[in-house]
Order: structure tokens, then C-alpha cells, then sequence
């Protein structure tokens, strides 16, 4: 039996990337979103950060040793925006807001602690 998924270096280094670019993101919108739109979010940044890397790493040939670079300000600047789009909506239907639990809020800290302390660890 061959196996069609065969997961290689490269691409769990870029999945890593991507979802701490999600992570540093989601710090921007941590109030604002929703778990619905948190999910939405995740998954559009995800593929829109993979193709912003290749964009940059093959096509304009940047050398972002570690992946610092993209992985950060892609995050900052995605969950920025996303924060300036939900809280432009938010203020339109102002009536209709209903309080966010904090537990939420909680469990994307602590998911952002765990994966940042990952990439600080001394080997």
C-alpha cells in the first residue's frame, strides 16, 4: 500500500510558519471574533500567508533566515486589518453586540504561549 500523504521537513517547517503567523494574528482580534469567524480567519490567513511566502522567498528571492520576517509581519499587519474590518462592522450594529466569554480569549493566550515558546527553546 503506497501512501499519498507523506509529510516531509519543509512542509511541517512551513506549517509551523503559518500557524504562528495565525497565532500572532489572532492577538489583534482576541476581543472582536468569534469562534466561527476565529476559524475563517484562521483558514484564509493560512493559505493567504503560504502563498505571501512563496511570493516572496521564490519569486523575489528575500532571504528570511528562520522565517522571522514573514511570519511576523504578515501576522501583525493581517490581524490588524482583520481587527479594523471586524471592529468597523461591530460599530455599525452596535445593538446587536453580545459580550464575548473570556474563556475563549484564555485558551488562544495560552495555545499563543505554548507555540512561542516552542520557537525559543535552545536545542
Amino acid at each position: 500500500m503506497t501512501c499519498l500523504f507523506s509529510p516531509q521537513f519543509p512542509s511541517l517547517l512551513e506549517a509551523g510558519l503559518a500557524s504562528a503567523a495565525v497565532l500572532i494574528s489572532l492577538g489583534a482580534v482576541l476581543g472582536k471574533a468569534n469562534p466561527l469567524q476565529v476559524l475563517v480567519l484562521s483558514l484564509l490567513e493560512s493559505a493567504v500567508f503560504v502563498s505571501n511566502s512563496h511570493l516572496g522567498y521564490s519569486v523575489m528571492g528575500v532571504a528570511d533566515v528562520g522565517g522571522a520576517i514573514f511570519v511576523h509581519l504578515f501576522g501583525a499587519y493581517f490581524g490588524v486589518a482583520a481587527a479594523f474590518v471586524m471592529g468597523r462592522r461591530a460599530r455599525k450594529r452596535r445593538s446587536k453586540v453580545i459580550k464575548k466569554k473570556e474563556n475563549f480569549c484564555q485558551i488562544r493566550k495560552f495555545c499563543l504561549q505554548c507555540v512561542s515558546s516552542l520557537f525559543h527553546m535552545d536545542a
